[in-house]
């Protein structure tokens, strides 16, 4: 719980540095849960928003979730593509 203490407090002094009013960061941090895409819309916010790129950017940066699962893992991949396609069941 300290490791969520401390990342809120540098990302609340992030946005502050960038100009944010406090509300900003405690709203981002309610709606998004993805630490390091708060930390990129900080930036995002400040220049023209283009909500596709927000949200491709937001895709590729946790898209490393994945990866980690399957190599973490190989059983709940396997478990997952059973889900998905039964008809690959052994």
């Amino acid at each position: 719980m300290a490791g969520y203490g401390f990342l809120g407090l540098t990302y609340g002094i992030y946005m502050h540095e960038l100009g944010f009013n406090f509300l900003y960061p405690m709203v981002l941090a309610l709606t998004v849960y993805a630490g390091s895409v708060e930390f990129l819309l900080g930036n995002m916010l400040l220049g023209s928003f283009h909500p596709l790129q927000a949200f491709l950017m937001a895709l590729v940066v946790n898209a490393r979730h994945q990866n980690l699962t399957t190599h973490i893992s190989p059983s709940t991949y396997q478990n997952l593509i059973i889900h998905i396609f039964p008809s690959t069941q052994r």
